[in-house]
This record gives C-alpha cells, sequence and structure tokens, in this order.
C-alpha cells in the first residue's frame, strides 16, 4: 500500500503547535457559527472560510469576535500594521504574535466565546 502524499508527519514546536491549534479552534467557531447561521436563519452560504495573511481590521475583528475599535486600540498600543495608500493591514500572523505577546496588556486581546461589540 503506498503512502497518502503530504501524510508524512512534522515534529512541530510546542509554541508553533499550540499557536496552530488556537488558529484551528477559531477556525472552527467561524465554521459553526456560519452552519448555525444557515440552518437557524435559513441564510444563503457565504464565500469559503479562508485564512489569509493580511486583512483589514474589521475581518481581524470578526476573526477574533471582538469589535473593530478594539483592534484600532491595539493598534494605537503598538499592533504590527502598515498602510496601503492610507488604508490600514493588519499582517495576521505578526498580530498574532504581538497579542500572544501584549495579551494582558492589550487589554483582553484572547477570543472570547461571546459576541462582538457592535
Amino acid at each position: 500500500m503506498g503512502k497518502i502524499p503530504g501524510s508524512q508527519r512534522k515534529m512541530v514546536p510546542a509554541d508553533d503547535a499550540s499557536s496552530a491549534a488556537r488558529a484551528l479552534i477559531q477556525h472552527l467557531r467561524l465554521a459553526v457559527d456560519e452552519l448555525e447561521r444557515i440552518l437557524v436563519g435559513g441564510a444563503e452560504p457565504r464565500a469559503p472560510l479562508v485564512e489569509r495573511e493580511v486583512m483589514k481590521p474589521g475581518e481581524y475583528a470578526d476573526r477574533l469576535r471582538v469589535s473593530v475599535r478594539k483592534v484600532h486600540g491595539w493598534i494605537k498600543k503598538g499592533m504590527p500594521h502598515f498602510e496601503i495608500e492610507g488604508r490600514v493591514r493588519i499582517r495576521v500572523r505578526e498580530a498574532d504574535a504581538w497579542l500572544e505577546h501584549h495579551a494582558d496588556s492589550a487589554g483582553g486581546a484572547q477570543p472570547t466565546d461571546e459576541p462582538a461589540e457592535p
């Protein structure tokens, strides 16, 4: 029996594994929310949930289930970001690492099960 391509296991450092697990949990939460929205509300499916490398502040806020205001507050506190033609963009990996390091001082940096603030 042949091996399935890409099925080889790789050793992953503990920090990377925990970050990957948190990202997977967040992705699954979003998928469950989307299914609930479709099944309970009869809504049409949205575009597939795809993890992007760069996001707008509103997209990043949706991903973490926090308000856009909170994301802009983190940016003012030093969360990595850049601007393209005056518009703020966030590199997800860099921002996640910053939040991980500044969780206490960022004021509620961890994602929650609570709905985002309006």
